[in-house]
């Protein structure tokens, strides 16, 4: 015995590209000649300004034999990206825009006091940033784990 199913069919593209304003904030943004592998400044002759911090998650081990201790947390890092501004007023008042981190211009930068390698910004691109309306980008990258060279004093123990 075979049975068929009728189904109606629906219109899906529809859902997939509603006209939401942060579709069309995307769109603003990203498909006018937005360049990732350009510096986003309009003065090529100036310094682009990024602010960075390790904030420590906790320690994971301390070798001190090796005089090694194994710390994990992230980098957050902050700057402004010229190319990335909108006036919230045309996008439903949206102040900020969060998007995947491969999209967007991001700062190279190495951790160089590490044991064993270098970390450096080659990292994979598999976390957020996160965008202001006047450009600020704010980037946490949470699964670095950094390796660091330390000098324990017994006698001081």
């Amino acid at each position: 015995m075979i049975f068929i199913i009728l189904v109606p069919l629906v219109n899906c593209s529809e859902y997939f590209h509603e006209d939401t304003a942060e579709n069309r904030l995307y769109s603003y943004l990203f498909n006018t000649g937005y360049n990732k592998h350009i510096r986003p400044i309009e003065d090529p002759n100036q310094a682009i300004n990024v602010t960075m911090r390790f904030e420590l998650s906790h320690i994971q081990k301390i070798d001190d034999r090796e005089e090694v201790l194994y710390t994990s947390g992230f980098i957050a890092a902050k700057w402004h990206d010229s190319f990335l501004t909108w006036d919230p007023k045309n996008f439903s008042n949206a102040e900020n825009f969060i998007i995947d981190a491969h999209t967007v211009w991001l700062p190279d930068f190495a951790v160089m006091n590490s044991v064993g390698h270098v970390y450096d910004s080659s990292y994979k691109h598999d976390f957020k940033v996160h965008i202001h309306y006047t450009g600020m980008v704010l980037c946490f990258h949470q699964t670095l784990v950094m390796i660091q060279k330390i000098v324990l004093n017994s006698t001081s123990i």
